[in-house]
């Protein structure tokens, strides 16, 4: 066993635990330091089958197929060097415009045709990447998106993946639920009360309306903020935040099965958007738009997984997508992609 002391004293964990035990970093809100936690053996575990630990779970499955990395090992990290930074651009991107753009106007006249409400759509970008190590590409997320929910995890039986996302799925402690509906997207360009259209704020209402109505389900008492612009990276959101007050006998997984995914990420009515995306959005989104976070007992701390990519052989998989209703425009769709991925082009 490793103390806390040597442990935090570690220029990169990884270097020393190899590729045979998972490990994940991370940067909870509110606190002044990231934090790394180590497995002991390389097994995947299911949820319920560890009591604490750091949650990763896939876009298709949620929580059935969710995984626990255990806190066998935690300490926290201190860094010794500013991270190099570096900017991203456009011209790093792939123009991968044409099937994007087929994509969003097939599903713009699914939507007309009432088919369903709404539908998130998103397409992966690939470029070369070596990695320098994981605790450096913390480092620089944590210098380029402080109130986001930064981590990078590796698990030899599943892969790196890595994020900035800035979407809560679910809070809970002490009987409080707290969430957001977060849609909407925009550049950000220094301002800061942009001007939202129509289309923005109708995807946004849709997933504000179903979190209610999800919530309601579990608690009679749910509020919820006036919608606010909320920076993320280099674009914005339209933001509303919710609490509800549960019983001790809620079971608050139920209320997690119960959101994911949202609309925000999948689309309204859900099955029929999630139809759409499996049968048309030619790739396995994965892990991507599931969600991750923490766990122990009687608290959750959980996130969607936006802003994200994942790191094979050579390659940084970034992810990005947008919300389509009956309003969206197939060319601003595909560029408000290109602007999503810049947030995890700068930290490459």
């Amino acid at each position: 066993m490793y103390s806390n002391d040597f442990m935090s004293s570690v220029v990169d964990p990884k270097t020393i635990f190899g590729d045979n035990q998972p490990i994940v970093f991370y940067k909870e809100k509110g606190k002044a330091e990231p934090t790394f936690i180590v497995q002991s053996d390389r097994k995947v575990y299911r949820l319920g089958e560890k009591p604490a630990g750091f949650v990763f779970a896939p876009f298709g499955g949620g929580v059935d197929e969710a995984i626990i990395v255990p806190r066998d090992k935690r300490a926290s990290v201190n860094f010794m060097e500013p991270p190099q930074l570096r900017e991203g651009t456009l011209s790093s991107i792939p123009d991968e415009s044409t099937q994007h753009t087929r994509l969003v106007a097939k599903a713009v006249e699914k939507i007309r045709s009432g088919a369903f409400e709404k539908v998130v759509l998103s397409r992966k970008i690939t470029i070369n990447y070596q990695l320098d190590s994981m605790m450096n590409l913390l480092q620089r997320m944590i210098e380029r998106y402080p109130n986001a929910f930064c981590y990078v995890f590796y698990h030899p039986e599943i892969g790196m993946w890595a994020g900035a996302t800035p979407e809560l799925l679910l809070n809970y402690n002490d009987s409080v639920v707290t969430t957001m509906a977060l849609a909407g997207t925009q550049p950000l360009m220094g301002y800061t009360h942009p001007k939202w259209g129509d289309k923005e704020r109708a995807e946004q209402q849709v997933v504000v309306d179903v979190i209610k109505q999800k919530l309601a389900l579990y608690s009679n008492n749910v509020s919820a903020s006036s919608t606010y612009t909320k920076a993320a990276g280099s674009v914005c959101h339209l933001c509303t935040d919710m609490n509800a007050f549960v019983g001790k006998e809620v079971d608050v997984w139920e209320i997690v099965k119960a959101l994911h995914p949202t609309p925000a990420v999948c689309g309204y009515p859900t099955e029929k958007a999630r139809e759409f995306i499996l049968a048309n959005e030619g790739y396995d989104r994965q892990y991507y738009t599931g969600f991750c976070g923490l766990v122990e007992e009687n608290k959750l701390d959980l996130y969607v997984n936006l802003r994200c990519m994942q790191l094979k052989e050579g390659k940084a998989h970034l992810y990005v997508g947008g919300g389509i209703t009956k309003d969206s425009n197939p060319e601003s769709e595909f560029a408000e992609t290109q602007h999503k991925a810049q947030t995890m082009l700068a930290v490459l």
